[in-house]
């Protein structure tokens, strides 16, 4: 698959997350035909008729999330799109089967490697079973991301002394290397983005399927 279209959120996640696809596609020798940014769904019809006319092999929902990705598949679906979706984390969300039914089936995702039902460490066995306890369900990544991130930035408010010295938290959160948290070994990189593993998985079957 070497043509790709990009629909994305317009802020400034959209954008993130397809200026990074972009040059990481480069890398297999892919092309970018299309980078529509929407604002509001009624915008979607007309977006995927521009996309569709660009005859992409690969279509990435760049900051898309939950029934946002549903509806936009399923107009996808009915304007004879034919093209595989993938998306991010926000995938993983249970509307998107609800609303989505079979057109998203097939829907491939990057997710951190997290499953509440396979951790090993002591720690994330720990952070699971209280958050069972506390909600009566098992924890997604965002509980786990929020987790990890609250104690990142509670050590580094410690090692500064003062909450108010943002300059000093910054500059600790950027030394931040090799973390253990519940989501894994955990290190930020020179912008300030946290570098962790991830997999790819796909919707099979109406079910969140781990592909790699």
């Amino acid at each position: 698959m070497k043509k790709a279209a990009i629909l994305r959120t317009n802020n400034e996640v959209g954008d993130g997350y397809a200026n990074a696809f972009i040059e990481e596609f480069k890398k297999y020798d892919g092309i970018t035909t299309i980078n529509e940014a929407y604002d509001t769904e009624e915008e979607f019809n007309t977006k995927l008729l521009k996309i569709k006319s660009k005859s992409p092999d690969i279509i990435f929902l760049a900051g898309c999330k939950g029934k946002t990705i549903a509806k936009i598949i399923q107009i996808a679906n009915l304007l004879e799109i034919e093209a595989v979706f993938v998306g991010t984390t926000t995938t993983q969300d249970k509307i998107v089967i609800e609303i989505g039914g079979e057109s998203v089936e097939g829907l491939y995702y990057s997710y951190p490697d997290f499953d509440a039902n396979s951790v090993t460490s002591t720690k994330a066995k720990n952070f699971v079973k209280n958050y069972e306890l506390m909600y009566g369900e098992k924890p997604e990544i965002a509980a786990a991301n929020n987790y990890d991130a609250m104690y990142i930035i509670a050590k580094a408010i410690e090692n500064c002394g003062n909450a108010e010295d943002t300059d000093c938290i910054r500059d600790e959160l950027y030394a931040t290397q090799n973390y253990e948290g519940v989501t894994g070994i955990q290190s930020f990189d020179e912008n300030g983005d946290v570098e962790k593993e991830v997999i790819i998985k796909q919707i099979q079957d109406g079910e969140f399927v781990a592909v790699t």
